[in-house]
Order: C-alpha cells, then sequence, then structure tokens
C-alpha cells in the first residue's frame, strides 16, 4: 500500500478510536457485507450471520484502543470475528441446525456445480471452511491468518492444503 493508503488507514483508526460516529458508520458500511459473508461461509445461517456481526461490531468497539498498528485493521477485525464466531459454536453447537448459504466460495471453482460444492462445503467441519474462506475468499496471505489464527504458518499451510484436499475430494 502507498504512503498515502497507510496515512488514510490511520486518520481512520485514530477517528474511530477517538469514537468518531461519522467514521464508525463508514467503517461498517464498509465491513458488514464482507463479515456476514464470513459467517455464512462458516455455516452459520443469514440471521446467526448478521447476529454475529453485531457482536463482532460490538467487541471492535469495545477494544478498538487496543489496536496498535492501523495497517493491520483489516485482519485484526477478522481475528475478532473468528473469536466471536467460535465462541458461538462452543456454545450452541450442533450441526443439524447449520445452513450454508450462498457466498463468494461457492462460486470459486469455475464449471462446478453449486449445489454439489455447497454440499461438500457443509460436510466440512467449520474450522476446514474457516481456513478456506479466510484464503480464497478474503484472499489473505499465510502470513495474515497464521497470525490471526495464533497458528505457525507452515502449519497453516498445511491445514490449508488439506482443507482444500478434503474438498476435492467430498466433490468428485
Amino acid at each position: 500500500m502507498n504512503a498515502e493508503g497507510n496515512k488514510s488507514d490511520t486518520d481512520h483508526v485514530r477517528r474511530l478510536q477517538s469514537g468518531d460516529g461519522n467514521a464508525w458508520e463508514r467503517f461498517v458500511g464498509e465491513y458488514r457485507r464482507r463479515l456476514v459473508g464470513y459467517f455464512l461461509a462458516l455455516g452459520f445461517s443469514a440471521d446467526a450471520s448478521e447476529d454475529l456481526t453485531q457482536d463482532t461490531f460490538i467487541e471492535t468497539v469495545k477494544s478498538i484502543n487496543n489496536l496498535r498498528n492501523p495497517d493491520r485493521l483489516t485482519p485484526w477485525l477478522f481475528t475478532i470475528a473468528h473469536r466471536v464466531g467460535m465462541c458461538h459454536l462452543r456454545k450452541e453447537y450442533d450441526s443439524r441446525t447449520w445452513n450454508l448459504e450462498p457466498t463468494p466460495l461457492l462460486h470459486a471453482s469455475p464449471g462446478s456445480d453449486p449445489a454439489r460444492l455447497r454440499d461438500a462445503l457443509a460436510s466440512l467441519s467449520p474450522q476446514h471452511r474457516h481456513l478456506l474462506y479466510l484464503r480464497y475468499v478474503l484472499r489473505l496471505s499465510m502470513a495474515t491468518i497464521s497470525e490471526m489464527c495464533s497458528i505457525r504458518s507452515d502449519t497453516v499451510r498445511k491445514k490449508i492444503s488439506r482443507s482444500s484436499a478434503l474438498l476435492r475430494v467430498k466433490i468428485q
């Protein structure tokens, strides 16, 4: 990112940290859809995804002053989203209620049958779907995913490879 982009991000984060309502409105506008899509890709229903997105924004407001590096805003936000989603799973996990709705990940393989891909994704564990979404939909680097999930980069690489292989097997 260029110096001007870094300055803009830094200014935006400072405005968020100062409680600027317009900055928060812009922030929610920029990230709401991406967060909902993230939770949908993890297999949450549309209603649960909306609720978890709101919970993520609430946690973000509470902890925005802990963000020290404005360039890390997106990975930091999705780290919070990951924790919110996993906490929800621990509290209320019931695989029979999961509903994997269409997301960009379902169209990641040209020529593939979206219904078959949706079924294959739904059969993966939330952890596998999570890693695939971070890597292939959000297009985050292995280093960023490693930081977000608090696991080593080589472990992230192996887990994404394993998740991709499982998905390929389930699609066939």
